[in-house]
Order: structure tokens, then sequence, then C-alpha cells
């Protein structure tokens, strides 16, 4: 033990101003800051030109670390009965449950559809308290939106797999998007990890939106018969791309209400139309489009996206429905909208949305000779595309008085004559 007075060579000093550490000998004494540190006497025993040692020198280093990791503990402890002394840490634990789930309804609410779910993991970042109420809250847990990477799919399946247990025995709504959606159509040999885990909680599913692979096609058709609780289902390929393939696993869902497909043939769809209310239908032929209306007689919402010209795959013959209540077309460049209104007959439509494309026909007589051969309590119509003169509509809502709300929005400049007239001035 050294002596009273003495420093043991293990000691490190320090610079009380600016913390600059010195070798043992130098003296820690309010060193005069610049002065001291350039000591270099008999007294201290300290040469300047010595050589350092650099095994002291590591030594010294070692123990800097070991002193900032017991600081560092330290700190955690100290705000850690700090935090159970905070007013929110003595809430009842049934009110940050509370708390919690408002919380997470909000931001699910404001996500934009290409992010992941993260407020959940969020929660369990604070402090263990937290973390220890969030993981006992299935309701958390029972939405989810996973965005898919193929190079990192397998971390993602276990991540997938934790999330669905901790949210037992909620339903569930899940939505699985792909970010790289060229490599999950390239090549044939696409992980099923996610697949996998997904189809071991089929029975649970409530709401599903899922970007289908092509080799995942058999294994999707593992759920059917245990798919009771779905009501809502959204698929389609990865990268838009249309896949020649029978979809069958969803013809058995007692419970489906709301349909939403995108690139595939009509002709491979199996579902229970008879039941479906709300069917959206992406980048299908016309005559697909009236076939789809004829499946279904319980329809009150139909969106057609993208829709294409007759293609002949479906006899285009009149479909005549009277529950549909809410229908929206949008136009694909080759498909004109009078080969679509021509054969519907809608007693029930109350609602009508078009979207035409650049150098569409006139919607307004298309539409005018639908509503004389299907008459309908039509209240609102929406036109998004051409551009309608004001005389035009005046005209229309003259002869068309249900109509009690019409919204025109010109996404192409008028005519170059009416705009020439709109801009001559008056005499």
């Amino acid at each position: 033990m050294p002596a009273a007075g003495h420093r043991s060579d293990s000691q490190v000093a320090f610079c009380s101003k600016c913390s600059t550490f010195f070798r043992p000998l130098l003296q820690e004494a309010d060193c005069g800051h610049s002065k001291q540190h350039n000591l270099a006497n008999d007294d201290t025993g300290f040469d300047a030109e010595m050589e350092p040692d650099l095994s002291e020198m590591e030594d010294q280093i070692e123990q800097l670390g070991r002193a900032i990791e017991r600081l560092q503990e330290q700190r955690a402890l100290a705000c850690r009965e700090r935090n159970r002394h905070i007013p929110m840490a003595r809430l009842p634990v049934e009110i940050m449950m509370e708390i919690f789930m408002w919380g997470f309804v909000s931001s699910y609410k404001e996500e934009k559809a290409t992010e992941p779910t993260t407020f959940p993991l969020r929660l369990g970042k604070v402090c263990y308290d937290w973390r220890h109420i969030a993981w006992r809250m299935p309701g958390l847990w029972s939405f989810f939106h996973l965005r898919i990477s193929r190079r990192r799919s397998t971390f993602q399946a276990d991540l997938l797999s934790e999330w669905l247990d901790r949210s037992q025995p909620r339903l569930l709504s899940l939505n699985l998007s792909v970010e790289d959606e060229d490599s999950w159509t390239k090549s044939p040999d696409v992980p099923t990890g996610i697949i996998d885990t997904l189809i071991a909680h089929s029975v649970r599913w409530r709401r599903l939106s899922l970007v289908l692979p092509e080799c995942w096609y058999g294994r999707i058709a593992e759920v059917r018969g245990r798919i009771q609780n779905l009501k809502s289902l959204a698929i389609r390929p990865p990268g838009c791309v249309f896949i020649n393939k029978t979809v069958d696993a969803f013809v058995d869902a007692p419970s489906l209400k709301s349909l939403h497909v995108s690139h595939t043939y009509l002709s491979d769809l199996r579902f229970p139309w008879l039941q479906l209310t709300s069917v959206a239908l992406g980048t299908a032929s016309t005559d697909e489009a009236l076939e789809l209306i004829r499946r279904c007689p319980n329809l009150a919402t139909c969106h057609f996206q993208d829709l294409n010209e007759l293609e002949a795959n479906f006899p285009a013959d009149i479909v005549m429905h009277s529950r549909l209540e809410f229908l929206e077309v949008s136009l694909h460049a080759s498909a004109i909208l009078e080969d679509l209104l021509i054969y519907l007959v809608l007693s029930h439509l109350s609602r009508l949305t078009l979207t035409l494309p650049e150098g569409h026909p006139p919607p307004i007589p298309v539409i005018e000779a639908f509503l004389e051969r299907s008459p309908c309590p039509l209240k609102e119509l929406t036109i998004i595309g051409p551009y309608i003169s004001e005389q035009d509509i005046i005209t229309f809502l003259t002869y068309n008085n249900s109509v009690t709300d019409l919204t025109a929005k010109p996404t192409t400049p008028p005519d170059r004559d009416i705009q020439g007239e709109i801009q001559e001035p008056s005499t």
C-alpha cells in the first residue's frame, strides 16, 4: 500500500480545469493550467525526452472505460428511480393501455401506405415498464404493415412470427407490401418464410392485403376452408405483371364482403361472388367489368381502375343490377366510356365517378343516354379529365334534376375554339 500523500503508479491524475490526465508522477494539484502541463523538472521526476510507455497508457484508457461504464450504469439506475416518481408512471396500467391504444390508432391513420407499422416497437424502446405493458396488449399487434424485402425476408419472417404471436387471440388486419418488386418476379427461387408464417394464422385473418408472387400460389391454396373470419381481401402480383394462374384459395370464405384484385384475369378468379358487396378490379377489360357486375348481384360499390377496351373474353350483353349504388371508373387510353355504359342498367345508382384519358370523346352525351335508358336516383356525378363547358353543365342539370352535386375537374386545357370564345372580349 502506498504511503500517505503519495500516488500509486496505477492511479490517473486529472487537471481540475481542463480534464487533461497526466502521467502518474505528475501532481494533480491546481496545475496553473498551461504551466503545469509543461512541467519537466526533477521534482516531479518527469523527463520530456523520455519514451512514452504505451502499455501504461493503454491501462489508463481501460480504467477510464470501466469508470465510464460504471457511471452509465449509475445514471441508468438514477433515471429509473426518477421515472418511478413522474406522474405518468403512477397511472394505473388500465389507463396506460387505453392511452397506448389511442396513440396506436392515431399513428395508424397517419402512416402512409408505404410505411411499415412501428408504433408498438417504439413504445417498447421507452422503458422496461412500457415494454412490459405493450407486450401484453394483443390489440396493439393485431394491425400490421410489413414492407417485404427479398434480401431480408428470412429475418422479417421471424419478426412477423413474433408479432403475430403477441396478437393472440385477436383477429388480424395485415398489409404485406413489397419494396423490391422486380426481384420477386425475375426468379422462381423466392423465399417462402413470410407466406408460411402468415398461413399459420389464417383462421384469424380479418383484413388481408397481399402482394402475391407466382411461387406463393401453391402455398396460399393451403388456407382454403380456414379463413372463416376473412371480411376484406386485396391481392395482386408483384411488379404489376399478369400471372396466368387460377386463384381458388378464397372460394370458401363465408364472411368475405370486400375484394380488390388487380392484374389477374377474371377467368382465373374463384371467389364467393354472390355475397360480395364491394369490389375493385384493376387493369381489366370492359367485357370483364360487365361480367363482374353480372356475377355479383349484391354489389353496392364497384371500382374499375385502368379499365381497358373490349376484348371479347365474355359476352357484351345488357347487365341489369338493382343494388349497385356507387360506380367509379378510370379508363385506360384505349377504352371508351360508351362501351361500358351502353350495356348497363343500374336502377339504384346514386354516385358516379368517371376519370377519362386525354382525347376521350365528350362524356355528357353518353351519360345522358345512360340515364335515359337506366332511370336511377343519381345524385352525385364527378367527371375528371376532359373540359366541360359551363353551358353543357347547365343543360345537363336542367334535364337531370335528380343530380344535386356535379363536379367537373379538367386535367387538360379546353379546346382551342372554346378557349378562344372564353377569351374573346365582349363588344
